[in-house]
C-alpha cells in the first residue's frame, strides 16, 4: 500500500522511498533475532495536492540483535 516515495522514520534514521526501505530491510534482517512489529495506529491525513490519500502508520519494532551480548531493542517508528 506504500507509495514509491513514501517517508519512513524511526529514532535512528529517516528517508524517503520504498526501494530504499526494501534495501535497508535486506541489510538488517541477518542481524534480527525473533523480530516483532506491532501496528500501533493508522491515521488518515487527507489528500495531497495531487488528490492521493495520505496515511500515517505508527509502529513498534522489538527484536534481539545478533551481536555477542544479544541486546533487546525496542524502536518506535512512523511511516
Amino acid at each position: 500500500i506504500y507509495d514509491e516515495q513514501c517517508y519512513f522514520a524511526d529514532p535512528t534514521v529517516a528517508f524517503r522511498g520504498l526501494r530504499l526501505w526494501k534495501r535497508n530491510l535486506q541489510l538488517l534482517v541477518p542481524f534480527l533475532i525473533a523480530p516483532s512489529v506491532k501496528l500501533l495506529s493508522i491515521t488518515r491525513l487527507g489528500k495531497d495536492e495531487e488528490g492521493a490519500e495520505l496515511i500515517k502508520s505508527e509502529w513498534q519494532l522489538e527484536t534481539w540483535l545478533s551481536l555477542p551480548w544479544t541486546p533487546l531493542i525496542s524502536i518506535l517508528g512512523t511511516t
